[in-house]
């Protein structure tokens, strides 16, 4: 994709890509509009997929490992909650 205004590259698309391209194996480099539980991706105008690989998906238990951190903030008026996933 490029910027309208200079003709160039998005930089930060193409980053964008390679990540999709190391987390998806090599020849994949593109930029999909659709990651299902960040195992399945494609085309997001691919309605019959997307609505099979959910419903996949749904029928199985998570087995990502998830950490949730909370942690009070300003005497216990604010609640700070981070997320760390293990990549399978």
């Amino acid at each position: 994709m490029t910027d309208p205004s200079t003709g160039f590259a998005v930089v930060g698309l193409f980053t964008s890509q390679a990540r999709v391209a190391r987390a998806f194996g090599p020849g994949r480099l593109y930029t999909p509009q659709m990651i299902v539980n960040g195992t399945a991706e494609f085309v997001g105008s691919d309605r019959r997929r997307a609505a099979d690989t959910i419903a996949s998906v749904l029928t199985s238990a998570a087995t990502t490992p998830l950490a949730l951190p909370v942690r009070n903030r300003d005497g216990g008026r604010r609640v700070e909650v981070d997320y760390q996933a293990e990549r399978r």
